[in-house]
């Protein structure tokens, strides 16, 4: 749960948060990196998204109703850019 909430805070600190969170993404629980990607997107990271793009694949369940690919989805369309809306576009088909 600690690093659930650390990724969920790191988000305040606006751009110093990029590489914790980048980090995070790679993190062995699904919470987390699904965490992180959601703050990335909040933050409009567009340096993030070849590494939110990598999660797309990342099909495990993060709670009772998303997986860890339908969070970086969100994130990726918050984000917007052309290549992010390519990869949900893509994944969504």
């Amino acid at each position: 749960v600690g690093r659930v909430a650390t990724a969920a805070a790191l988000e305040r600190f606006g751009e110093a948060a990029t590489l914790p969170l980048l980090t995070a993404l790679d993190d062995g629980s699904p919470l987390v990196r699904a965490r992180a990607a959601a703050s990335l997107g909040r933050m409009n990271s567009e340096a993030s998204v070849p590494a939110i793009i990598a999660l797309l694949a990342d099909d495990v369940p993060c709670d009772d109703e998303h997986r860890v690919c339908d969070i970086a989805a969100q994130a990726l369309q918050k984000i917007g850019t052309p290549e992010a809306l390519a990869a949900v576009a893509g994944w969504q088909a």
